[in-house]
């Protein structure tokens, strides 16, 4: 075969080639009528073999030393060499592992050539560089993302606190409090270890990360705003579409405040993720996916301001109101609502959940829940949202008590239980509020 034959199959250039023929680390043998090389399978494959030697770093009288060596040697040569390798760094610590595998894989036939190539190759490509830089800028915080960090994972420290106080009869929420506690103060203790170890052989890094941190956190600020501003706007949004006169209390049915939440927030985690590729000039074959998302729709902001009005209105349409003596439904089938008086209640159903994992937050152990049966029709309060005009509602679930009586003075049926209660992590002035909505009229 040729010489650009043999290019392609070692990823070599032709110069180096060359080289490694004018050092006598291989013989070629030439065409007797024109002079031409002539290499064949056997030379790729000691080529394959100089190259990995030389991505170990061995010079050249190094490889034509170990050409002139017997196996057993050979394989100690690679295994002086994996030591060298030791304590200096990231890519080091590769060549060493791949040194020693190759010290017990080595063969004089060339055998194992075709796989290590493979991995040289990988190695010394630019996806594997990109993966190396990739993995450096994810483990190698900077003092910004270090304080967050500590702030997130102190939380669970903070909490074993508050719950002793709360939760002090409850000895497995207080162990499993304990328990996060211990491995939040573990995994900060050895992220702040591995911060100072690598600001030694990383400052600038560090540095440069920390600074476009701190501009990112500035640039978000306004967006958390907006985030937040957005869901106020939201509730008064509701209240000016569906709420009648004299409401007491509302809330969303059929996971309608879950979705609109979604609705609301992800385009604008779209734009910080968006901000996050532009901060750190992330091309756009790079870009994470919700990045992507939000470019498109930007691209297609007519359609997409469409949708999302669709989408918003069918979230906001699942919302119950309550007056004095009506209780109004708004669902996607019947967007003018449906009234309903409180005698047409046929039956309450009170609990404080009963599963550890849950979606829905009422079947959650601890979560309170009011529960009305209209018929088939079934609904459910558990964090109302009140009329901020009723000042006595500031005292929370005073709404679902005042609501409570006023149901069982039609003497409907009513099943409920305690059970889980003290996993409610609730002040106890509303623990003892949900006890007594469960027992009054309760004929369990």
């Amino acid at each position: 075969m040729k010489i650009n034959d043999v290019e392609k199959l070692t990823g070599l250039t032709a110069k180096s080639i060359r080289y490694y023929e004018s050092k006598g680390l291989i013989t070629v043998e030439h065409d007797a009528e024109n002079g031409y090389r002539i290499y064949t399978e056997r030379d790729v494959l000691h080529l394959k073999r100089i190259k990995l030697l030389r991505h170990l770093e061995f010079g050249i009288e190094e490889i034509r030393h170990i050409q002139a060596q017997e196996l057993p040697e050979i394989r100690n040569i690679l295994q002086q060499q994996a030591e060298k390798f030791e304590t200096q760094g990231d890519v080091c610590d590769m060549k060493k592992s791949l040194c020693i595998s190759l010290s017990k894989d080595y063969d004089m036939e060339n055998n194992m050539v075709e796989e290590y190539d493979e991995a040289v190759d990988f190695l010394e490509g630019e996806q594997f560089e990109e993966l190396q830089e990739s993995i450096k800028e994810l483990t190698c915080l900077s003092l910004p993302e270090m304080i967050l960090l500590t702030f997130a994972w102190g939380a669970p420290v903070l909490g074993l606190f508050l719950n002793i106080d709360m939760h002090s009869g409850n000895r497995e929420i207080l162990t499993i409090n304990a328990v996060v506690a211990l491995l939040g103060v573990a995994f900060l203790t050895l992220q702040w270890r591995n911060y100072f170890y690598k600001r030694k052989y990383q400052k600038k890094r560090m540095k440069d990360k920390g600074k476009r941190t701190i501009w990112l956190l500035l640039a978000i600020l306004p967006i958390l705003v907006v985030m937040i501003a957005v869901l106020v706007l939201i509730n008064e949004l509701i209240i000016f579409l569906f709420a009648p006169e004299g409401w007491l209390f509302y809330e969303f049915q059929g996971g309608g405040e879950f979705l609109l939440i979604l609705i609301t927030e992800i385009p604008l985690m779209g734009a910080v993720a968006y901000l996050i590729d532009r901060l750190y000039h992330v091309s756009e074959e790079k870009a994470n996916d919700l990045s992507l998302l939000f470019g498109f729709l930007w691209k297609h902001k007519e359609i997409s301001l469409v949708v999302w009005c669709a989408l918003i209105y069918l979230s906001l349409v699942n919302v119950t109101f309550v007056t004095p003596d009506k209780i109004i439904s708004y669902s996607t089938m019947h967007p003018a609502g449906v009234t309903y008086d409180y005698s047409d209640i046929t039956k309450v159903d009170t609990s404080f959940g009963g599963k550890t994992f849950a979606i829905p937050e009422y079947k959650k152990k601890g979560n309170f829940s009011y529960r009305l049966s209209i018929g088939k029709k079934k609904l459910i309060f558990s964090q109302p949202y009140t009329n901020d005009d009723i000042e006595r509602y500031e005292d929370s679930y005073l709404e679902l008590e005042e609501f409570d009586a006023k149901v069982m003075s039609y003497r409907v049926p009513k099943e409920g239980s305690t059970k889980y209660s003290d996993y409610c992590d609730m002040d106890s002035v509303y623990v003892e509020r949900f006890l007594r909505i469960i027992r009054n009229g309760n004929k369990e």
